[in-house]
């Protein structure tokens, strides 16, 4: 059972209702089955709206792939479980209230170590700490923010993708999958439509200033993507304390730009972004990456503006590799600059204006 409310051209979980709660969630013996996992219900509660019937307990008798990664994410027990109605491709959720390391690197080195991680897992923290963008760089996870990893299987990518679609493209498709959602994400929301832009290669920025950052882990093995680790962090609520760079002059929250606080809810922004990922995982699905890839370039911030590339080092901008205008973005998301030259693969920009991102 899923409660649907219209929102635009887009159907969502009714935020009124609140996340549909199974009662009647069961696997193939006929056993009733756990799909939400969480150190705090009452943090849970928070992010879906509902209150489903919570049992407690260490999370032995969670299926099993999912009761292996929920152990890694929830280290320290007792843990309370309960089954929810996710959309799909998501079917299990871990929410922790506090994370002691970043989900995305537990996720990253588990699918490394050869772990079998759940298909569509979705982890949620409410604050952490080692959290990080590209290179490390440190993502400052506060209450009231989302933070958000996921993994997908994208074995149906090869099964159902023409025969023509390169490896690198399915790679390149998930690799702006998250971009392309949280940008449809902000524009459902009243108001912000057409508000934000990609800042190569990926950060989410309004007016300038940096909203969302995202990172994207995936792994091949005989030419197919066997695994892809999300993550996302977008403010919703709280401005992080980050002292400004060359790079990054400016952050911001998604508060300080809709007029009703209600526009933007966590549990409304989470159903949203769910919505969108999934809406654009079924397009890579169907071998349409092209489609998300001609998203990302058109709400590029950078495509015609004229940017300065940095070595990506110490975070200084010195000994700059190249300047000049952003012609294109390649389909490997490679910045080619007017004038011909090399195509740049890595670096962090500089824009005269301020505006700057990194790769």
């Amino acid at each position: 059972m899923r409660l649907n409310l219209d929102i635009g051209n887009s159907t969502f979980g009714s935020s009124r209702a609140g996340w549909a709660v199974q009662e009647a969630y069961w696997d193939g013996a006929g056993v009733r089955s756990m799909n939400l996992c969480t150190d705090s219900p009452r943090c849970a509660e928070e992010w879906f709206s509902a209150s489903p019937g919570w049992t407690c307990g260490n999370p032995e008798h969670l299926p099993g792939e999912f009761c292996e990664i929920a152990q890694r994410l929830l280290p320290v027990g007792p843990v309370a479980t309960a089954s929810i109605d996710l959309p799909r491709p998501w079917q299990f959720a871990v929410l922790v209230e506090h994370a002691v390391r970043s989900q995305f690197d537990v996720l990253v080195s588990s699918l490394r170590g050869g772990l079998e991680i759940p298909d569509g897992l979705v982890c949620l923290a409410g604050s952490g700490e080692g959290f990080h963008g590209q290179r490390g760089r440190v993502w400052v996870a506060v209450r009231g923010n989302l933070h958000l990893s996921a993994f997908l299987s994208p074995t149906a990518l090869h099964n159902h993708a023409p025969a023509a679609c390169h490896l690198n493209d399915i790679a390149t498709g998930l690799t702006v999958l998250p971009a392309v959602s949280l940008v449809q994400t902000l524009d459902s929301i009243p108001g912000l439509k057409h508000r934000a832009a990609i800042r190569w290669v990926n950060d989410i920025v309004i007016d300038g200033s940096k909203l969302a950052g995202y990172l994207v882990h995936t792994q091949s093995s005989a030419g197919r993507v066997t695994g892809a680790v999300i993550g996302i962090g977008l403010n919703v609520e709280a401005v992080p304390s980050v002292a400004p760079t060359v790079f990054v002059p400016s952050v911001t929250a998604l508060r300080d730009h809709v007029r009703d606080p209600r526009a933007c809810s966590r549990p409304d922004i989470l159903r949203r972004l769910l919505h969108f990922l999934a809406l654009n995982y079924e397009k890579l699905v169907a071998g349409r990456s092209g489609e998300l890839l001609e998203f990302y370039r058109e709400r590029s911030a950078v495509i015609g503006r004229r940017v300065e590339v940095y070595p990506d080092l110490d975070g200084r901008a010195t000994g700059h590799a190249a300047a000049g205008t952003v012609a294109a973005i390649g389909n490997r998301l490679e910045l080619i600059l007017a004038g011909g030259g090399r195509p740049i693969s890595c670096g962090r920009i500089v824009m005269p204006s301020g505006v700057t991102s990194a790769i």
